[in-house]
């Protein structure tokens, strides 16, 4: 498979607090794999970041065309969307929270059969932290994800919850 892509960024910085940045382009994906379709589209990416003396926050959005993307396909055409906050309580506290989304639509060729495991899958994720900075020697965090994805077929599908609790040192 032979994939190329043309594109061009901007990036635009506003004040010294807010970023904003995007590119867009074409993608022409040619293919020698037999029952392949070959493709050609609008590939693009648009984020926005706010870094205040306490609040933080981020949006960005995309489309893409890559390889399998470690699935049992050919092509993946991808679309996501990202949105996450943070908040430094104080010097030692902060708090985070967001929500990340995941299309993806997988191509893949009928005349080879192992490329023919998941056609798409949409997944969403949740979290929720918090980290603590006791003196300059120890730090903790805590955080919680919440993963649900659907798949085409849906033995793919799953729910998941996770709990991350981390100590670390600095010497």
């Amino acid at each position: 498979v032979q994939l190329k892509t043309i594109s061009g960024f901007a990036n635009y910085r506003i004040g010294t607090m807010l970023n904003v940045n995007g590119s867009v382009g074409r993608t022409q994906v040619t293919s020698p794999v037999a029952g392949l379709q070959d493709i050609t589209g609008a590939v693009w990416s648009l984020g926005a970041g706010y870094a205040g003396p306490r609040i933080g926050a981020n949006l960005s959005t995309a489309r893409s065309v890559n390889g399998g993307g470690g699935q049992a396909a050919n092509l993946a055409i991808s679309r996501t969307f990202n949105a996450s906050a943070t908040y430094r309580v104080n010097d030692s506290m902060g708090i985070a929270a967001g929500y990340s989304h995941a299309d993806q639509n997988f191509r893949t060729s009928p005349l080879v059969p192992e490329t023919n495991v998941i056609s798409r899958f949409k997944n969403d994720r949740v979290f929720i932290g918090a980290d603590y900075r006791m003196g300059r020697l120890l730090a903790f965090s805590a955080d919680l994800n919440h993963q649900r994805r659907s798949s085409d077929p849906d033995r793919f599908s799953f729910s998941a919850t996770t709990i991350m609790l981390g100590v670390s040192a600095q010497f």
